[in-house]
């Protein structure tokens, strides 16, 4: 939630829950679904240290809010391009979020460049033996130029045909072709060194690159200008399908899964990072969903949910706000209590969940501890500024609160 990372949060529900029904068991899974918070960030680090104790931090030179952590003897390497990437619209200030300089509010066309220093430091890790690298992605991104910036960084390849070696970031689709054999190069060696690990992104909420529903759609709700999202989208639309055949070109094998393409659910997240890391042959879901999933929980060493859940009485899903779209990580909780017949509630910051929703979602109840910020047009930056130490005292004792009306209606002896 907003200011308090997930360990704190579940720290505050069950405290608070004790303090109601002492003799209940609480079991709580640190969980994230990757969508950046202020002051907190992803919420990732919160979920690796209440996974791995040993977990350690790589420091990134020149990072602006990305992070890579290692964990298991440098076996699994967790890699966070979220937090320093988000754009969040209009209302975000000029160089805010770690936003580069020429990245206007109407403007958000950046150069993925700088991820190439993460993804160098990700591939020695591979080399030097890591078997399994995550890679979060942002949903919205102003690095979106589909990952051709941190390619050509990476390799030292020219890919961009705009007859210049490095075309300003804000001038960066004025180009509107690449050198294929380039890219195609690009994305081979980038593919070569990632070899012998199991490579998964992970994103908050879906979010096509092209058509009615993609990227530049998403652009104009936020703000955008038509024009400035149409013009993109085309030049876009022509550099996903150069992507596309070379993802496809360096593939050994289609049958493993589907052909890369640039309307799939996940291929503009991150700025298009999406479509690029699909051609690299990433597997891909959303975060919440896979830290909840039996694959990764097994994996650990740790319980399966469903194994837990039906030994409950109750499940409690705490999360920040909802807007649109449901968190995958609370869809994959409801299928679990719907599938073991176990009530499940969900605690969120703000929600709007109206009451006859709730059992298509799998929902018995929704709870929001702030109801009024639901029709608030604050952005992050806005509410970074607001939460000083007096305001984050009171949204802990609301947070409470609110749990305290749920122990005191939904438990029982």
């Amino acid at each position: 939630m907003h200011g308090f990372t997930p360990a704190q949060v579940a720290q505050i529900c069950s405290a608070a829950w004790r303090d109601v029904r002492p003799a209940d068991e609480i079991i709580s899974y640190i969980l994230s679904d990757g969508d950046p918070m202020p002051l907190v960030g992803t919420g990732l680090e919160s979920v690796v240290q209440s996974r791995f104790p040993d977990v350690s931090e790589i420091e990134l030179p020149g990072s602006r809010g990305e992070r890579l952590w290692m964990m298991d003897d440098a076996r699994r390497v967790v890699l966070d391009l979220a937090s320093g990437s988000v754009w969040h619209g209009v209302r975000s200030n000029t160089g805010s979020e770690g936003n580069d300089a020429s990245c206007d509010t109407n403007n958000p066309w950046g150069s993925s460049a700088r991820f190439s220093t993460a993804m160098h430091a990700a591939c020695d890790l591979v080399a030097n033996g890591a078997r399994e690298v995550l890679v979060h992605l942002p949903q919205m991104a102003y690095t979106s130029d589909l990952g051709i910036g941190m390619l050509e960084a990476y390799s030292g390849r020219q890919i961009i045909d705009s007859g210049v070696a490095h075309a300003p970031v804000a001038d960066t689709f004025m180009a509107e072709k690449l050198i294929q054999s380039e890219l195609t190069a690009a994305i081979s060696e980038l593919k070569s060194d990632l070899s012998g690990t199991s490579l998964r992104v992970t994103y908050p909420y879906s979010l096509a690159l092209l058509g009615f529903s993609g990227m530049a759609y998403s652009w104009i709700n936020r703000g955008v200008l038509p024009a400035k999202a149409q013009a993109y989208e085309r030049i876009a639309g022509a550099w996903a399908a150069q992507i596309v055949q070379a993802g496809n070109s360096v593939r050994t094998s289609l049958l493993g899964g589907d052909a890369v393409s640039a309307v799939s659910a996940y291929s503009g997240v991150g700025g298009g990072l999406g479509l690029l890391f699909d051609a690299l042959g990433a597997s891909f879901t959303d975060l919440g969903g896979w830290l909840l999933s039996d694959v990764n929980l097994e994996s650990l060493g740790m319980d399966r949910l469903a194994d837990v859940a039906a030994a409950c009485d109750l499940m409690v899903y705490a999360c920040g706000p909802i807007a649109v779209d449901m968190p995958g990580g609370l869809h994959a909780f409801a299928q679990v209590g719907e599938d073991v017949g176990v009530p499940v509630v969900v605690m969120a910051q703000t929600s709007g969940l109206r009451k006859g929703e709730l059992p298509n979602l799998g929902l018995a109840a929704a709870y929001d501890v702030y109801p009024h910020e639901a029709f608030e047009d604050l952005d992050n930056a806005t509410i970074a500024h607001s939460l000083d130490a007096a305001e984050l005292k009171r949204r802990e004792h609301d947070i409470a609160r609110q749990v305290t009306h749920i122990a005191q209606t939904w438990g029982w002896d």
